[in-house]
């Protein structure tokens, strides 16, 4: 049968903070879905994550640019943290 294929989140710790294994686990989630459900990633706010995601003590792969136009939504950049800021 066809349809979308759902894909397992990674299992993390139940750390409050980022890890750095879940930060690795996150971030080959996030290149998993971004090059087999690629027409699920708003693509426009890929290069901000990449940015954000260079940083060892933040993450990201929750965000979005926003469609205000269309959906009159603003855009928001969902932030993990290795330690309380």
């Amino acid at each position: 049968m066809g349809g979308v294929q759902i894909m397992p989140l990674p299992v993390l710790s139940m750390s409050r903070y980022l890890t750095p294994e879940d930060k690795t686990k996150i971030l080959d989630f996030w290149m998993l879905v971004r090059k087999e459900h690629s027409d699920t990633v708003d693509q426009e706010i890929v290069p901000l994550c990449d940015f954000v995601n260079a940083y060892s003590d933040i993450c990201t792969i929750g965000s979005c640019v926003g469609h205000a136009k269309a959906h009159k939504e603003n855009g928001h950049l969902w932030i993990w943290n290795t330690v309380f800021m």
